[in-house]
């Protein structure tokens, strides 16, 4: 069964865990230590615990799904080297031989279907609503593995690419402290909110990486990574845009890139609790329909992304035009304060409303830009910038008044986002796990559901697209940009920025 009319994500390079055989940088074994610095945090090295970038970018180093995708777009083989569908509901996985977990132990069907089952039975594991619609998971042998779904799935292989296998022993155990997977590189160290530090695996059974060792500087803030690169602390960190491209211009040592990314950031609201600390006022104006659909109107996307320091393209969807279900006759309209001043006065605030703006520190210069564009409607933001883990946190804990926040559909489709942002809660389906605004539309579930179970891609697609329209009909959240990716690099190092936002050392080659 082909999924590629499926819209996988343009990834335009590698698949998403590891580097595939044949497309290996050409310095080939090369000894260099390499130092990377990134935005990203972790609080865990668990890899079934988080469902977020910064989580995937360095499990990617250090254990494997069963398949990923390829450049062609096509689903392609990892741990598994080729499966079948007997049914439309039954799916057979043939393993790799072997292959071998950094301990030393085998790597077989045991150890995916420990892997699935702990997943399977604990949703507080964030990665859980990839298998939501996995009925049931058995080894048939050693070596092969059935996954039956409760119906037919279209994209049940491009959520296995987010599943990492771990061995049947770390999925009995807490595994928040140590690694051992399948993957090109293994951990040598982490020292919590500062480094993560590994070195390449000698006995991967696939091609071996070109970068020996590398070590990841974490949670580092733009300006803080752009001097890491320029100063040579690090041959690899984020750029913030325009300005640090002419910073480099003229410079042999450093090269700026760039290229169009998968995230979206968007604005989101709380629009369920009757009233919210973070609204000054009374009840919390942000349930009525009219309040939000008043800051729809009033966003003046290109001018936002204008003027920002960082690279963006403005966003009136929620996913960039090569995601599927995406739609090629929505267009960002126009801002239009006079009605966005009637729509404020329709839902009982005609001057407008204080309140505060919870962020991620990585999209707080969008945050700022976007309390100002909404100050001259009344609309008075206070910013706070946190980073991710607190993030999290918080608005899982507590909905946020109105917050800033941004989603990459990794596997390239659209029911990425709706499943895990949009959909009401349902931990017990794999529904809602970032839901932070507690959005609970019936009809929006119905619609979100109902295209997960067809398999004509064209049926499919009008069906997503059916669910994106809902939500911008209610304004339940409001995309704003799609961001690009920049980097500045070392001229030592051979770098192709990714769409997903992964910064993968068995990607990188080194002169």
């Amino acid at each position: 069964m082909s999924l590629r009319g499926l819209g996988i994500a343009a990834l335009a390079g590698l698949a998403g865990w590891g580097l595939l055989p044949g497309c290996r940088p050409a310095a080939e074994q090369v000894a260099l230590p390499v130092v990377i610095s990134v935005p990203f945090e972790i609080d865990t090295l668990d890899p079934l615990a988080r469902d977020r970038i910064s989580n995937f970018n360095f499990a990617v180093h250090f254990y494997e799904p069963l398949v990923s995708t390829n450049a062609d777009l096509e689903v392609v083989p990892r741990l598994a080297t080729h499966w079948s569908n007997p049914t439309p509901t039954t799916w057979l996985f043939h393993l790799r031989q072997g292959v071998r977990f950094h301990g030393g132990a085998p790597f077989g069907a045991e150890d995916v279907v420990a892997t699935f089952e702990a997943l399977r039975r604990d949703p507080s594991l964030e990665l859980s609503v990839y298998l939501a619609p996995v009925s049931s998971v058995r080894a048939v042998d050693a070596v092969t593995v059935e996954v039956r779904t409760h119906r037919p799935v279209a994209v049940l292989l491009n959520k296995l690419c987010s599943i990492p296998i771990v061995s049947r022993e770390a999925a009995s155990r807490r595994r928040g402290e140590a690694v051992d997977g399948t993957g090109p590189y293994r951990l040598v160290s982490w020292r919590k909110g500062f480094t993560v530090e590994a070195e390449r695996n000698e006995g991967y059974w696939g091609e071996r990486p070109a970068v020996r060792s590398v070590r990841f500087l974490l949670g580092r803030g733009p300006a803080e990574s752009v001097a890491d690169v320029l100063e040579g602390r690090a041959q690899l960190g984020p750029a913030r845009g325009r300005s640090d491209e002419e910073r480099v211009r003229d410079r042999d040592d450093v090269r700026f890139v760039r290229r169009a990314g998968l995230m979206t950031r968007y604005l989101g609201f709380d629009v369920a609790s009757e009233r919210n600390p973070g609204v000054d006022a009374p009840e919390n104006p942000f349930r009525r329909r009219e309040a939000r659909l008043a800051i729809a109107a009033a966003v003046d996307r290109a001018r936002l992304v204008a003027s920002l320091p960082s690279l963006a393209i403005p966003a009136a969807q929620l996913v960039p035009a090569f995601i599927f279900g995406f739609d090629p006759e929505v267009r960002d309209e126009a801002p239009d304060p006079r009605r966005a001043r009637e729509l404020l006065a329709a839902a009982g605030i005609p001057r407008g409303v204080g309140g505060r703006l919870l962020v991620r520190s990585l999209a707080a210069d969008t945050a700022e830009a976007l309390a100002e564009a909404l100050s001259p409607l009344g609309i008075a933001l206070s910013v706070e910038a946190v980073g991710d883990v607190e993030f999290f946190e918080r608005a899982r804990r507590e909905p946020p008044a109105l917050f800033v926040t941004r989603y990459a559909c990794s596997t390239g489709d659209g029911s990425d986002v709706l499943d895990v942002a949009l959909h009401s809660p349902d931990p017990s389906r794999g529904y809602g796990a970032m839901n932070f605004g507690r959005v609970a539309d019936p009809e929006l579930d119905r619609r979100i559901e109902e295209s997960a179970g067809v398999l004509e891609a064209a049926e499919r697609r009008e069906r997503l697209q059916a669910a994106f329209r809902r939500v911008r009909e209610e304004a339940w959240v409001v995309p704003l940009q799609v961001d690009e990716t920049a980097w500045l690099v070392s001229s030592r190092v051979v770098f192709r920025p990714r769409p997903d936002g992964y910064v993968l050392a068995g990607e990188l080659g080194v002169r």
